[in-house]
C-alpha cells in the first residue's frame, strides 16, 4: 500500500486512483482484462507483458496489488 487510495482498497470498495503512484497502477492493472486473461491461462502473454513494460510495473507488483485489492476478494468469494 503506498497511498491513501491503496490504502482505502484494501479495507473496502474502492474506486479511486491516483496517477502517481506505481501501488494505484498495478490495482488498476489488476482489475483489467490483461491480468484476467494472463491468470486464467496460467501464462505471460507478450501483449501483457508490452503492457507492463508501458506502465513500468512488474507482474510481482500486480499479483500483490490483486491479494491486496478488497474488490478482488470480493469478487473471488
Amino acid at each position: 500500500m503506498t497511498c491513501p487510495d491503496c490504502q482505502a482498497a484494501a479495507t473496502a470498495a474502492h474506486h479511486g486512483f491516483r496517477a502517481s503512484c506505481s501501488g494505484c497502477k498495478a490495482r488498476a492493472f489488476s482489475r483489467g482484462p490483461h491480468f484476467f486473461e494472463a491468470k486464467r491461462a496460467g501464462k505471460l502473454n507478450p501483449v501483457y507483458l508490452q503492457q507492463l513494460e508501458r506502465l513500468g510495473l512488474t507482474h510481482d507488483q500486480v499479483k500483490a496489488a490483486d491479494a491486496d485489492d478488497f474488490m478482488r476478494r470480493e469478487v473471488s468469494r
